[in-house]
């Protein structure tokens, strides 16, 4: 049975094969400029942007929510009753 590769080997290979190189004594220039831009507080929400998905949501519930009543409460007419009001709606009446 074979074991598994160890998943650190490739790395302890690069490591010892990576250039030693010193540690700079100070940061690069601009870098404290980065860090500062990273603490800065967030740009301010935009409040239309966020109400209006809330407002559409709110909304589609509010209609469902009113046609339910009328769906469950509407009477199921047979289907040659149905085609008796869609003809006499359709064709002319004759004098």
């Amino acid at each position: 049975m074979k074991t598994p590769p160890d998943l650190l080997d490739p790395l302890f290979h690069w490591s010892r094969a990576a250039p030693s190189t010193p540690v700079p004594d100070s940061p690069p220039p601009g870098f404290a400029n980065r860090v500062l831009a990273q603490l800065r507080p967030p740009p301010e929400r935009d409040w239309l942007l966020w109400l209006l998905p809330r407002v559409m949501t709110a909304a589609g519930l509010l209609t469902v929510a009113a046609w339910i009543p009328r769906y469950v409460a509407a009477p199921e007419a047979p289907e040659t009753e149905l085609a008796a009001v869609i003809l006499e709606n359709s064709l002319p009446t004759q004098p």
